[in-house]
């Protein structure tokens, strides 16, 4: 399972939705629901939130093995 975890990122370097939606050029509806869980990035969205944000991708997300 993959779960977002950009969220505590995004709150850590002080962005807001509107912020990081504004300099990664997706709508700020997109990030809100990433981060409640309603919908999953695409790999190209989770690419513009990681360059907006100055950081790889792969710290966006986190793995976890159903079981």
């Amino acid at each position: 399972m993959i779960t977002y975890v950009g969220k505590q990122i995004r709150i850590e370097k002080g962005y807001t939705v509107r912020g990081l939606a504004e300099k990664a050029q997706i709508a700020p509806s997109t990030i809100s629901k990433i981060e409640n869980g309603s919908a999953l990035p695409d790999l190209s969205t989770l690419d513009q939130i990681a360059n907006a944000m100055e950081i790889n991708p792969f710290k966006l997300v986190q793995w976890k093995l159903r079981g």
